[in-house]
């Protein structure tokens, strides 16, 4: 959930965004390396908590013929102020 990473510095100054971020993950679902930030929010701020937001999420690795492989995929992850 985006609004449990959010930082109250963004949140406060109105900031929003969504960066897309890049994880691989391993055969045994954990990441592989370090997410990267593939496209800016235009905020080092909401960049840096959707890393930490990436690091912190649960996935499953791709398969191939039925074997589990290594796989990197790219998403979005919006930060926008409700209310």
């Amino acid at each position: 959930n985006s609004e449990d990473y959010y930082p109250a510095a963004s949140k406060r100054m109105g900031e929003t965004g969504t960066p897309v971020v890049r994880v691989c993950v391993g055969p045994n679902g954990k990441l592989e390396g370090e997410p990267t930030v593939e496209t800016s929010s235009g905020s080092a701020r909401l960049d840096e908590a959707a890393v930490k937001l990436a690091k912190a999420g649960r996935y499953t690795a791709g398969s191939a013929d039925g074997q589990p492989n290594s796989q990197c995929f790219a998403f979005r992850i919006k930060f926008e102020l409700k209310g």
